[in-house]
């Protein structure tokens, strides 16, 4: 199999063969499969065009951005933004990661910026502008909804858009509620940890990202949702987090009101009932896509 991706339509690869491609850089192939798909499904959505310069904030270990880099070619650029530390991830790290995808012939098309928000990122590049800014499911790892707005603001005259993809807090399925639940049971939590460094740190659903956007100065212009496929694997993280020993100790020891871990601890039970009612098979919320201009 050739580790380069052709540009012409008539030797373009299928989807499989770049999930295939993508995954062999990601460190763990079995379960990267349905999450690179996902992946490429979002920048479908984002309707990303050869030749595009996109500002990715957010990219973590770098899966949307290999999908990113495909949809813009040979001419185009990806520039990703995480501050995420040296450490964070498994079963490879955030930075690890992105080195691995940067050996592939993919490399020259992204530019990885680390060790700094998207905020110091654009402050320090004054001159730096691109056709899209892209935040493919960050949002909830900001540490508050000011956070959000203030990118959105520093995003205005430095992009044409602004394409968003977060998970909707809405669940098409009674499978899905187990993980719609889980994800308001971490927010609660959240709002208890100031040194929160789980997957879920500020819980925001479509209309308060609609009215950050709108705040700093951005409106909607098309907005859609869609259920993501049955093995896409984010429902089964959050909750088997909620689930953990880890979890209810963190309540415990954080959360001193007795009104609000009672809260929480009933958010818990009612997503431990959810997974019950779903025979233990729970899928993955639906997801929100939005485009966002000036």
């Amino acid at each position: 199999m050739t580790s380069q991706i052709s540009t012409t339509a008539d030797e373009a690869p299928s989807r499989e063969w770049l999930v295939e491609f993508i995954a062999k850089y990601h460190g763990h192939p079995t379960i990267s499969g349905p999450q690179i798909d996902h992946r490429f499904r979002l920048v479908e959505s984002f309707k990303i065009e050869p030749g595009h310069r996109v500002l990715e904030i957010g990219c973590g270990q770098g899966d949307c951005t290999a999908a990113l880099a495909i949809a813009v070619g040979e001419a185009g650029h990806i520039t990703a933004v995480d501050p995420a530390p040296a450490d964070y991830g498994s079963p490879m790290t955030v930075h690890q990661a992105q080195d691995l995808l940067s050996t592939s012939s993919l490399g020259p098309r992204i530019s990885w910026i680390r060790a700094m928000t998207p905020i110091q990122y654009l402050a320090q590049n004054p001159n730096e502008t691109w056709d899209v800014a892209v935040l493919a499911q960050s949002l909830w790892y900001f540490a508050s909804p000011e956070e959000i707005r203030n990118t959105f603001t520093a995003l205005r005259g430095r992009v044409n858009r602004v394409a968003v993809a977060e998970f909707s807090l809405r669940a098409s399925s009674t499978e899905a509620h187990a993980h719609v639940l889980a994800a308001l049971t971490q927010g609660a939590l959240a709002l208890h940890d100031e040194n929160n460094q789980r997957n879920i740190r500020t819980c925001v659903g479509p209309e308060t990202i609609a009215r950050l956007a709108k705040e700093a100065g951005f409106k909607l212009v098309g907005e859609t949702f869609f259920t993501p496929a049955e093995k896409y694997q984010d429902a089964r993280w959050e909750i088997g987090e909620v689930k953990s020993t880890e979890f209810a100790a963190a309540v415990e020891s954080l959360v001193v009101g007795q009104r609000e871990r009672a809260y929480i601890e009933t958010l818990r039970n009612a997503m431990l009932g959810a997974v019950k009612a779903s025979q233990s098979k729970p899928r993955s919320m639906d997801i929100w896509v939005a485009s966002f201009d000036v």
